[in-house]
């Protein structure tokens, strides 16, 4: 009888053990990796995207993009975000899934736009879509941008800019921003959003004192952040008020500072204090950071170095007054000040951020012996 009962339960389980194999569920979707959104020239959304080549793929060139690629790329236009998906899941052989991605690209220009803060939060809605995606705004063609990155060290495109990107937030070479994020704090009463900067370009040859040379086989560059006012970008960060950013917003374990030639290493004592004081109509932003240096080889003048990380700090807060965006999360501080929403925005942070006045304060301590 026991015989007779497990043969009928096994006959049972077998349709569900073969059921991928018999349904195709992995071979019939199309697992979206990156996106990239661009205006077109006759004003429609442009949606490009990254899908991996389910099976074996062909050789690959020295570039890593030939016929044979393991990777593919399908571009549509529509009018609006839904009718962009809609035309992606037409022009794509497979049913698209939205569940994996692993980065969002936007053009520099189409970020800048009126619309683009309900644009964000269309995408950021979209039933299936992974939102804590990384976010990167690039200064060009997003399509371009998306183009121009495949696996360099790694074998999978996902693997590679997870790495990647983990790598560059860790360094502060960019923050650790993701889509989710940008769009809660777009649609919240508080600060501003940031995003990734990023840019293409095969080689980096600069002139002046570091004589900074780099050549890569990577085209996609990942340097800088950009920054957000009312849901739209404003303007864009380089790599050194980037790592100030991050050192504010307590996102950084060191700091790397160019000083006189060399690369000096700073380690945050406790995580940067920001206070706000609020008196009848002025607004006063108090920021106070603690260093301390890592190397105990250390001889230079300590003073100088102090007021260099102190003048940038004080010329990265004026920027972003003037531009209107408060990136480094103020606006928390100066709402304990009121007891209700209502009162907060009748308050008008914005404005009276642009007009507040900012006492900035570094110590820097000697490196502690091993």
């Amino acid at each position: 009888m026991r015989k007779l009962m497990a043969a009928a339960l096994i006959a049972m389980l077998c349709p569900l053990l073969c059921g991928c194999q018999d349904t195709g569920e992995v071979e019939n979707q199309a697992y979206v990796l990156v996106l990239a959104l661009d205006r077109s020239g006759d004003g429609a959304l442009a949606l490009t995207a990254r899908v991996p080549r389910i099976g074996k793929g062909g050789e690959k060139d020295g570039k890593g993009d030939s016929g044979g690629s393991s990777y593919l790329t399908f571009s549509v236009s529509a009018a609006s975000w839904s009718g962009a998906l809609d035309e992606l899941q037409w022009a794509t052989p497979r049913r698209i899934n939205l569940s994996h991605i692993e980065m969002i690209v936007v053009s520099r220009d189409l970020a800048a736009e009126p619309s683009f803060p309900a644009l964000m939060n269309a995408i950021a809605q979209t039933p299936h879509l992974y939102a804590n995606a990384r976010f990167v705004v690039c200064r060009d063609s997003a399509r371009a941008f998306l183009e121009a990155g495949d696996t360099v060290i790694g074998t999978r495109l996902s693997a590679e800019i997870q790495a990647m990107l983990s790598q560059y937030a860790s360094q502060g070479f960019i923050p650790d921003a993701c889509l989710a994020d940008a769009c809660y704090c777009a649609n919240g009463i508080y600060g501003d959003p940031v995003a990734i900067w990023g840019y293409v370009e095969e080689e980096v040859t600069e002139s002046g004192p570091s004589q900074r040379v780099m050549e890569s086989p990577m085209g996609q560059r990942f340097r800088g952040a950009a920054l957000f006012q009312d849901g739209r970008f404003v303007k864009a960060l380089d790599v050194d008020e980037t790592r100030l950013l991050n050192l504010i917003c307590g996102q950084t374990a060191t700091l790397s500072w160019a000083w006189r030639g060399d690369t000096i290493e700073l380690m945050p004592v406790t995580p940067a204090r920001k206070k706000v004081d609020i008196d009848a109509d002025s607004v006063t932003l108090n920021l106070s950071v603690a260093l301390r240096l890592t190397a105990s080889a250390f001889r230079g003048d300590t003073v100088a170095l102090v007021a260099s990380v102190k003048n940038s700090i004080a010329e990265l807060t004026a920027s972003c007054q003037r531009s209107g965006c408060d990136p480094f999360g103020f606006a928390e501080s100066a709402a304990g000040h009121f007891a209700t929403v209502p009162g907060w925005l009748a308050f008008g942070w914005h404005e009276r951020y642009r007009r507040a006045r900012i006492n900035v304060d570094v110590t820097l301590s000697a490196a502690t012996n091993p």
